[in-house]
């Protein structure tokens, strides 16, 4: 788990814009934010985001194409992880995407 400060911050058009496709997978996106630098990038494995969201690998990676279909996340170009390399990942900002 990344270090955390006890607070977290949400952007107002995730709450605004795209609850309504999202329901358990909302969860996971928060985790993956959590492990995200300034610029929106991370790189956490499936094992990490399913021991913190609290459910298995296979509901977690059938969250992350659920993510990515509706663009909150992107995988960074020319990272597609593998066995033993996670797959690095990109928070869409506003304005990007679906989102928007």
């Amino acid at each position: 788990m990344p270090k955390s400060t006890g607070r977290f911050w949400v952007p107002d058009w995730l709450i605004d814009d795209s609850l309504q496709p999202l329901g358990s997978e909302l969860k996971t996106f928060l985790v993956i934010a959590r492990f995200a630098n300034k610029d929106g990038i991370c790189w956490p494995s499936v094992s990490s985001i399913a021991e913190c969201v609290g459910m298995n690998e296979k509901t977690i990676r059938k969250h992350l194409r659920l993510l990515l279909k509706h663009e909150l996340i992107a995988i960074v170009e020319g990272r597609t992880g593998g066995r033993g390399r996670p797959t690095k990942y990109r928070l869409k900002p506003r304005g990007e995407g679906k989102a928007a």
